[in-house]
């Protein structure tokens, strides 16, 4: 929704935008073959496809970032899961922390 809304503020007619439950490179193919822009998390920009250039979003002050968001299901938590929260509730180096996450 987050990046719905970014694509709206910079003038992204709400039926030009699609969504799409695929893989990533089926969808950095369609974006390479077409005319269309792939908005994708920065961990996606360290895949290699020729043809594929990644750019940041910008918004008024720069380029847009977005917050951590984890959801998970109470009870009993898959161990790597468990250890991922835990890593997730850590301060970042930039001074930024994760507020609000529940006990696993």
């Amino acid at each position: 929704m987050e990046l719905r809304k970014l694509g709206l503020y910079h003038g992204i007619l709400p039926e030009r935008i699609m969504v799409h439950d695929a893989a990533i490179d089926r969808l950095l193919a369609l974006a390479r073959h077409g005319d269309k822009i792939l908005l994708v998390t920065e961990g996606a920009t360290g895949i290699r496809m020729d043809g594929v250039v990644f750019r940041p979003v910008m918004d008024g002050s720069g380029p847009a970032t977005f917050d951590l968001a984890l959801c998970w299901r109470d009870g009993k938590c898959d161990p790597v899961v468990a250890r991922f929260i835990e890593l997730a509730r850590l301060p970042q180096d930039d001074g930024a922390s994760f507020p609000g996450v529940g006990d696993v």
